[in-house]
């Protein structure tokens, strides 16, 4: 699917519950980030082989932009219970609260967009710098990307 043929959702503001991830949470550039996901990926699986946990969920990224231009990048997932923090994998806690959501179906290449849509769609209110996306495969050719921005 190429970016001219993806589909936002409209914006929504939404509650969302408190949940546990475990991640692999790195300093990176936004060029890093790809890079970033791809080294993550089998430590987490590895953690979660070892902990004997299948996750709760599907995987995701939780982000914050840092002051130096650089994002606090933490491709993670949903896990039902505490695992044992080990080596580059740690734990950490989405809060429960509001958030604005929406969803992009396409491709990765149109989440700068759908960022830029779903922060507007804010309309004022504050947020915590808190993001996070889920991916989730609608079927062999077609992946949604949930977006979430928690409100303050």
């Amino acid at each position: 699917m190429t970016a001219t043929s993806d589909v936002l959702s409209p914006v929504g503001i939404i509650p969302v519950p408190a949940r546990l991830v475990a991640v692999v949470r790195r300093s990176v550039s936004y060029a890093e980030m790809g890079d970033a996901q791809r080294r993550a990926r089998p430590l987490l699986a590895d953690a979660l082989r070892a902990a004997d946990i299948v996750p709760d969920g599907p995987p995701l990224t939780v982000w914050r932009r840092l002051d130096d231009g650089r994002v606090d990048y933490a491709p993670g997932v949903f896990v039902p219970r505490a695992i044992a923090v080990a080596g580059e994998v740690s734990l950490l806690s989405l809060p429960a609260g509001q958030a604005a959501h929406l969803t992009l179906t396409g491709s990765y290449a149109g989440l700068a967009a759908a960022w830029e849509r779903l922060f507007a769609g804010c309309e004022g209110r504050a947020r915590t710098g808190l993001q996070w996306e889920v991916y989730r495969a609608a079927d062999a050719d077609t992946v949604e990307t949930e977006l979430f921005a928690q409100l303050a």
